[in-house]
């Protein structure tokens, strides 16, 4: 943690890289001795490195993945076909991408956004959202070539999903090339996360060039098959078991149980494997490690849960904490994102997350 003195002195380094300290001194009114001693304790904490005032990069991960204007229908009766149903239709900001860089945002993890969203009134909207809330969008792409990604899902009155359909042909643009222009702060990264929006061609390239861990979410049982490219590259995969089950089948294995299915993958490369159910609760599996987390909880939307369940995995790994503690940190993001309508908690940072895990696990 920084005083404010020492993010002042780093500030003026930045700016200022071969000033000296007794300048230093002069901007700040303070001595040169006093200068020296936070120069050192700046070195000691890590901020600055070697002679000259060589300021260290700060930790961050990298995100790939979609942004998504998520559009929710729901009847206020029975769900009739074939014909119009009053009821009350609702639009909000997803993709799970954004919704795991946001997170991340809110968690205090640096992170950088790679994606692509059109030059339109969805557009807009991510934009003045994403900088009201801080988000980084130096490697987000707008264009006037596509659509800015939506999802439109009906549900019955008791909040079952009855269809969705997607318009996310502009996430095709995400490609090689498109990549390539990010791949070495992606590979001066701590992770990088993606998601299964993106095409085949992109992922086989991200695991061909990407040299740190790959964490991968799943999206839908339709595209989750694009990460199957390369499941020895994939440090963690965040799926339901619904989606665990439809994996199998694209690999075109008859696993039958879940525990099979977990061992098939396992044995296939992937380190890490986390399945959330809003029934059955968030389990955890490694080639030597077991976990499960359940306290049954009223779920209003778990849209986001997985998007959550991500950025907490993310946040514990680089915080270098014990899988069940992090296994159920991520239960209690994934509990705090199912309270609200909106695919990411607005209030979700650490001190809630904290807070909720004293409540829960003490």
């Amino acid at each position: 943690m920084l005083t404010a003195r020492e993010q002042e002195i780093l500030n003026i380094i930045e700016h200022d890289p071969l000033i000296s300290q007794e300048d230093l001194a002069g901007k700040l009114g303070i001595s040169r001795s006093g200068v020296a001693s936070h120069i050192h304790h700046l070195t000691r904490k890590g901020y600055i490195k070697g002679r000259g005032y060589v300021l260290s990069e700060p930790e961050f991960v990298s995100v790939i993945g979609s942004i998504n204007m998520d559009i929710l229908g729901t009847p206020s009766g029975d769900l009739i076909r074939n014909n119009s149903n009053p009821g009350a239709i609702q639009n909000s900001l997803g993709g799970a991408g954004r919704n795991i860089a946001l997170n991340l945002t809110q968690l205090d993890v640096a992170n950088y956004f790679i994606s692509i969203y059109g030059n339109d009134m969805y557009g807009d909207e991510f934009e003045a959202d994403a900088k009201r809330r801080a988000m980084n969008l130096d490697c987000c792409e707008r264009t006037d070539q596509a659509r800015t990604s939506s999802y439109m899902q009906v549900f019955d009155r008791k909040s079952n999903k009855y269809f969705a359909v997607d318009d996310m042909a502009i996430n095709e643009r995400m490609t090689p090339e498109f990549l390539s222009v990010y791949l070495d702060r992606i590979n001066h990264s701590k992770l990088c996360v993606v998601d299964a929006n993106l095409s085949v061609a992109a992922l086989t390239y991200i695991f061909d060039q990407v040299t740190v861990p790959i964490i991968a979410k799943t999206v839908s049982l339709n595209k989750n098959a694009h990460i199957l490219v390369n499941l020895s590259k994939l440090f963690a995969l965040v799926a339901t078991p619904k989606e665990l089950k439809q994996i199998m089948v694209d690999l075109g294995q008859d696993q039958g149980t879940e525990a099979a299915a977990v061992s098939y993958l396992l044995g296939q490369g992937v380190k890490h494997i986390l399945l959330f159910s809003e029934k059955t609760g968030l389990s955890y599996y490694s080639q030597d490690n077991q976990l499960h987390v359940s306290k049954g909880h009223q779920l209003v939307n778990v849209g986001g849960a997985n998007a959550a369940i991500t950025s907490v995995l993310v946040w514990g790994y680089l915080n270098q904490l014990g899988w069940k503690y992090i296994i159920q940190l991520a239960y209690c993001a994934a509990i705090l994102t199912c309270a609200v309508t909106e695919s990411v908690n607005p209030h979700l940072d650490l001190d809630r997350l904290f807070d909720t895990h004293d409540e829960l696990f003490s």
